[in-house]
């Protein structure tokens, strides 16, 4: 069996430590534990430059981390990046050889679900089923939230009771039991079902452990939750019924088998908290390659990650860990607000990229439609490449502030005039005549309250990198309270090399 092989590697651990410099200020550890979202357009350079520079300023200060993949280019991207900055050893890579897997229930049994809590395990089956949602979304799809309730209440009757059986719980018993499940009362009466259904075998297991064993646990669960399947399941409408099953079955399917099962369904030869040791865990599973099964496993693992992160108390002195998530549109969860909100004691470094704000919205939509404007109000970094995106353009505009700005006019007014007058008697005459000119001049000052930076800025202003740049990328940061010398307000504009 496979394991990682564990290495000695420095890190920074005091979070004042500057690991970058943006704007001519210092970017510390403290400041990568406050979550950074990164913004920009195709093209614009921001996985190239911002993402690139963050990426390495982790490697160099020892963080370990875990990188979800959209791109097939994202493992490569990482080798090159841990190879420059001597951190290779420490590359723990999830791929379709299935040479480091881990076992999703076993581990949650072992951690958030132990100890008689194995109603944890709901949240993290819920989980597969809202990545399953954002990849509906992204496609077109939808998610109804009454069917989505309706299954996550079936699941939280249906762990208990295979737990207090079999001792365990896996996917295909639960896709098993749900699958046979009675639709009928008389069906769960019937004789010739229960010899065929696993829905009846596991019953039965756990009446015998809790009647003739005197198991309480198994007795317990059998009150709490036998009522449930034999008789408030029956009841539900067919169309109820049949949705819940295929909310929960469509999760299941893809890891019942083949690679999938190998990877996340056999045994355990890593574990989240090997990034406390330095570990950087890379899942090559590219969304692009893999499709809908590959998103719901990355997701997964994510969610197993922040927990592992938070569940044991660090210290001043505990490794930081970083989260980097490029086309993050794919992976938005409820769960990142939450583990953002704590990052900081966690000394968890996050960092999303994504393209625009109506792609993030669009995405979080089938959980949460307001939940993209809450994890960019949590991100203290943001920064801003080049983007037509109008709205995207238009946030990052009132972002920066207003400044007082003022119209300066000037007006002259000039005349002349002039004139004549004849006096005429019998012997003498009288002429008369005169010119007369004026000017008048008049200033005035005006103020005003406009962006400081207007939103086409974004689109006409901010290089994207690449031979015509001379591979130069530029973007705004802003830092929430902080004032950066070069504008004296909470933003600059920052150059990025990508080649240095």
């Amino acid at each position: 069996m496979t394991r990682y092989i564990r290495h000695s590697t420095p890190y920074i651990a005091n979070s004042d430590t500057p690991l970058l410099t943006l704007g001519g200020q210092p970017w510390t550890a403290r400041h990568t534990f406050e979550a950074t979202m990164v913004c920009g357009g195709v093209g614009s350079g921001k996985s190239s430059s911002s993402g690139r520079a963050i990426s390495k300023a982790f490697l160099r200060a020892g963080y370990g981390g875990l990188v979800l993949t959209v791109k097939s280019s994202e493992r490569e991207r990482w080798q090159q990046y841990a190879r420059e900055c001597g951190r290779e050893h420490n590359l723990l890579i999830v791929d379709s050889s299935a040479t480091h897997r881990i076992n999703w229930l076993d581990y949650a049994l072992a951690t958030i679900a132990s100890n008689g809590f194995e109603q944890n395990l709901v949240p993290l089956i819920m989980q597969m089923a809202d990545a399953a949602s954002v990849a509906d979304a992204a496609g077109g799809g939808s998610d109804n939230p009454f069917f989505r309730k309706a299954a996550e209440e079936t699941l939280a009757h249906a762990v208990g009771i295979i737990h207090a059986a079999e001792g365990t719980v896996d996917l295909r018993t639960l896709y098993d039991f749900i699958t046979t499940a009675p639709t009928t009362r008389e069906e769960a009466d019937s004789q010739s079902w229960q010899q065929q259904s696993r829905f009846a075998d596991i019953m039965i297991r756990a009446a015998h452990k809790a009647k003739d064993e005197g198991n309480a646990y198994a007795g317990r669960m059998l009150d709490e939750h036998g009522d449930y399947w034999l008789a408030q399941f029956p009841r539900l409408g067919d169309r109820t019924r049949s949705s819940i099953i295929a909310t929960l079955t469509s999760v299941f399917y893809p890891f019942l088998s083949g690679a999938l099962r190998t990877l996340f369904g056999t045994d355990t030869t890593f574990v989240p908290e090997l990034c406390r040791e330095g570990a950087i865990i890379i899942l090559d599973l590219p969304v692009n390659a893999y499709g809908k099964a590959a998103l719901i496993a990355q997701q997964t693992i994510k969610y197993l990650w922040q927990l592992a992160m938070q569940r044991i108390a660090p210290n001043k002195r505990t490794r930081p860990c970083f989260l980097f998530v490029d086309e993050y549109q794919h992976f938005a969860s409820m769960i990142d607000i939450e583990a953002v909100a704590t990052a900081r004691e966690a000394r968890v470094a996050s960092v999303f990229i994504t393209q625009d704000i109506p792609t993030l919205q669009s995405s979080f939509a089938a959980i949460n439609p307001h939940a993209a404007h809450a994890l960019l109000s949590k991100a203290q970094t943001r920064i801003f490449h080049a983007t037509t995106d109008p709205e995207t353009a238009k946030y990052a505009a009132e972002l920066t502030g207003k400044w007082e700005r003022f119209n300066h006019s000037k007006s002259i007014s000039h005349s002349r005039n002039s004139g004549s007058s004849t006096n005429q008697g019998e012997r003498a005459g009288a002429y008369g005549g005169g010119h007369g000119r004026s000017l008048s001049v008049t200033e005035s000052v005006s103020s005003y309250q406009d962006d400081a930076l207007r939103p086409e800025y974004f689109a006409n202003r901010l290089r994207t990198g690449g031979p015509a740049n001379k591979f130069r990328a530029d973007a705004i940061v802003i830092r929430n309270s902080q004032r950066f010398a070069s504008t004296g307000r909470n933003f600059a504009k920052v150059e990025f090399d990508q080649k240095c």
